[in-house]
């Protein structure tokens, strides 16, 4: 029984015609390689036809002494058979030494062109990722995405070098070889012909097996590459919770499915291509009972009936390689369907360029906003709440209450379905979201580090940032001091996810990139929670300096790194429950004085002296 698909892993069903429309449209920049490989694949089909019919020259005039049925080459040839002979055989070898270096010419253009192409492709599909929307990877694993832009990629690969070009080579030789049949004997090709219907009624009947199967084994490979990476980023805490062999039995079932349906396509293709064979040996016998019944009649000779065999199973064999080659086809065309589903995703609206407007001041303001990732279940409801230039504005809630919300939305990754969000009294859906996020520098608690050292990650996304304003945050953070306990200081390399630091040495890197940045926005998300205590009295010192003058907003759990802040606003249930600076919301004993006396007992009475 196949496997079940999610409506998100099944692309809409495009056509082969639109599928090879698009493809060739990705060749369109190498048309000169394609043409090339096209001519090189004709010259060698000229030569191909050419050999059979030496051959039955040879036959007919030196061997049997009857004059050849091709009239054209007759006054080439001379009448001393061992002369004739030796001619014969060095055009013969001429010929299929050069119909060799084509063939070779044909297929490195092919490659070559297809593997430019397929970079081409690459760099799209990773452009066309960076401007989808947020939500599009709130619902799409990330193992997915790798399976399109690698393995789905050079499965188009195989369709452009084994499908386009090879398909358009075999037709074009099938014609000159059906041509040349019909110049030996009309009654040889009939019988030919004959068995075309029958190839063309095999293909389509295993053609929906084949490719029902090769779809879904592209969605069950999608499921465990995604499978295979969730696991290993979370290696630690699988063994943590001893949770191995529970995977492992999720694995085996994910893996086991996937077999069963390439075992599907296994056992049809197993079946097509012996089908394909007989149908060949069938044609050659049928061709030689009506050659032999010609020949009693005197309507051909013994060297025709040879070329003609030679010309049929040159005919043949282009169909025959499309058989071999039809599961490997229609899994690209699968993969095609895939990969051009997902550069057919409606791009983010959020990226439109244009001119930005300039912003007068760095001020903050929420003016009734609603929000809601999935129908009408809103996260935020009628929120309100404005920062001053040179502000900073704490917010504070459960688990839930769509603290982060706010954050995405200030930074343009998602938009508000009702409400204004202005920045320097602009509307920022005026605003380019480019435009905007260069003013910010942002410090979350899940801090993305790169591949590289730890200075380039310092100027990941800096804006002309100089060594000195890169040293300068560092030293303010601390990370300076920390790097010097790695004997290549701000030069060592960082692994891949940054495996190789601690959770904190990763928040010193994120919060010392957002101060070389410099910005006049900044927003704290619980920047100094993966830290210990006297890094983040450090940082906390840090902090505070940098904040003056930037309009900030500062998301926190720890009570005590907001006390200073010049507003607080208490998120509940999606909406601004309460809001004034710490010992207003101390005295009003309200939701804040409650989070207080949860975090600190009977000492949060003494946080309203501070």
């Amino acid at each position: 029984m196949l496997p079940t698909a999610s409506v998100d892993e099944v692309p809409p069903r495009l056509d082969d015609w639109s599928v090879l429309t698009r493809l060739l449209g990705l060749l369109s920049p190498y048309w000169g390689e394609v043409a090339a490989s096209v001519l090189c694949a004709l010259f060698a089909t000229a030569l191909q036809i050419i050999n059979p019919l030496l051959l039955s020259i040879a036959i007919d005039k030196y061997f049997l002494h009857h004059e050849p049925a091709i009239d054209w080459l007759r006054i080439w040839l001379p009448q001393d058979a061992q002369r004739g002979l030796l001619l014969l055989s060095v055009l013969f070898f001429a010929g299929v030494v050069l119909s060799f270096l084509f063939q070779s010419l044909h297929a490195y253009l092919a490659q070559s062109s297809g593997q430019k192409a397929m970079a081409d492709l690459r760099h799209r599909i990773f452009t066309h990722l960076h401007r989808l929307p947020v939500a599009f990877y709130d619902v799409t694993p990330v193992g997915r995405l790798v399976t399109r832009a690698t393995t789905d990629v050079e499965a188009l690969n195989d369709l452009y070098t084994n499908g386009i070009v090879s398909v358009l080579a075999n037709s074009v030789m099938t014609l000159c070889f059906l041509a040349a049949a019909l110049h030996l004997n009309s009654h040889l090709s009939i019988v030919l012909l004959a068995f075309l219907p029958l190839f063309t009624i095999m293909t389509l009947c295993f053609r929906r097996i084949i490719t029902r199967s090769q779809q879904y084994g592209r969605i069950l490979l999608a499921r465990i590459n995604s499978f295979i990476a969730e696991n290993v980023g979370g290696i630690d805490v699988v063994h943590l919770f001893n949770r191995q062999k529970p995977h492992l039995e999720r694995f085996d079932e994910m893996n086991s499915a996937y077999n069963t349906t390439s075992m599907q396509w296994v056992t049809a293709n197993a079946w097509f291509m012996p089908v394909v064979e007989i149908l060949g040996t069938i044609s050659q016998a049928a061709l030689l009972f009506m050659g032999a019944w010609l020949l009693q009649d005197g309507q051909l000779s013994i060297g025709v009936i040879v070329a003609f065999l030679q010309y049929a199973t040159l005919f043949l064999r282009p169909i025959q390689e499309i058989g071999e080659r039809y599961g490997v086809l229609q899994s690209s065309v699968v993969s095609a369907e895939k990969v051009f589903g997902l550069l057919d995703m409606p791009l983010s609206r959020l990226q439109d360029g244009g001119a930005s407007p300039a912003l007068a001041h760095a001020e903050i303001e929420f003016d009734h906003v609603w929000f809601a990732y999935k129908g009408d279940e809103w996260i935020l409801q009628d929120v309100s709440f404005k920062v001053a230039s040179g502000e900073s504005l704490a917010i504070v809630g459960h688990t839930g209450a769509g603290k982060t919300t706010i954050v995405n939305l200030l930074l343009r990754f998602y938009e508000p379905q009702r409400g204004v969000i202005r920045v320097g009294g602009v509307d920022i859906r005026s605003i380019p979201a480019s435009s905007l996020r260069n003013r910010f520098g942002v410090v979350l608690q899940d801090t993305y580090v790169r591949e590289g050292s730890i200075l380039d990650n310092l100027r990941f996304g800096a804006l002309g940032d100089t060594e000195a304003q890169v040293h300068r945050a560092a030293e303010k953070t601390g990370l300076l001091m920390m790097a010097d306990h790695f004997s290549e200081g701000l030069h060592t390399q960082v692994h891949e996810r940054g495996d190789n630091l601690s959770s904190g040495q990763k928040q010193l890197i994120a919060m010392a990139r957002a101060m070389a940045r410099d910005p006049d926005l900044l927003i704290l998300d619980e920047a100094t929670a993966n830290v210990d205590s006297e890094t983040e009295e450090r940082m906390q010192k840090a902090v505070e300096m940098f904040l003056r003058g930037r309009t900030s907003v500062i998301i926190a759990h720890r009570l005590a790194t907001i006390l200073h802040a010049d507003n607080i606003i208490v998120m509940h249930k999606g909406r601004v429950a309460e809001s004034g600076n710490h010992r207003a919301l101390i005295h009003a004993r309200g939701l804040y004085w409650r989070l207080c006396q949860l975090q600190y007992g009977e000492v949060a009475t003494d946080l309203v002296r501070r």
